[in-house]
């Protein structure tokens, strides 16, 4: 009985398979069936809440450190409503474009640098990094932070 007790919050994963055996015992029509049942998807709806409570906290955790490693402007994307919802490593290409329809230099759609970029998906923004090689610190970014962030 002891280790079916809530002492902390793992605990709670053993419930539903505890209220669905009891309730192979009860029939299915009376009120215990019912008050199992209830009990069951509350229990269920607690283990879902910290479940998503722990990996929200873990996103915002990775998002912090992310960040800090940037410079100083990018701490501005840490906010309480933004989470990190996706980390990805891939592989990007730039396109040379011409400035002017007067420039000659390079045919336009030929291919100026690639290498590989960290792509991160907020809820609600996506930052794109690139590691550079006047950058020795770590990634540097795509664009300038102080154009598409307000004080």
């Amino acid at each position: 009985l002891e280790a079916m007790l809530i002492k902390p919050v793992q605990r709670i994963c053993k419930y539903p398979l505890f209220f669905s055996q009891m309730s192979a015992y009860i029939k299915t029509a009376s009120r215990a069936s019912t008050l199992l049942r209830s009990a069951n998807d509350l229990v269920c709806a607690v283990a879902e809440f910290v479940n998503s409570t722990l990996a929200t906290s873990s996103s915002r955790r990775r998002m912090h450190t992310l960040l800090e490693q940037l410079a100083p402007p990018f701490m501005k994307l840490f906010a309480p409503h933004r989470t990190m919802k996706l980390e990805l490593h891939c592989a990007f290409a730039e396109l040379r474009l011409p400035r002017s329809t007067a420039d000659t230099s390079s045919p336009p759609g030929f291919l100026a640098c690639c290498g590989e970029c960290e792509l991160l998906l907020f809820t609600d923004c996506v930052l794109l990094l690139k590691s550079s090689v006047e950058y020795n610190d770590g990634p540097m970014p795509l664009v300038e932070p102080q154009r598409y962030l307000r004080p």
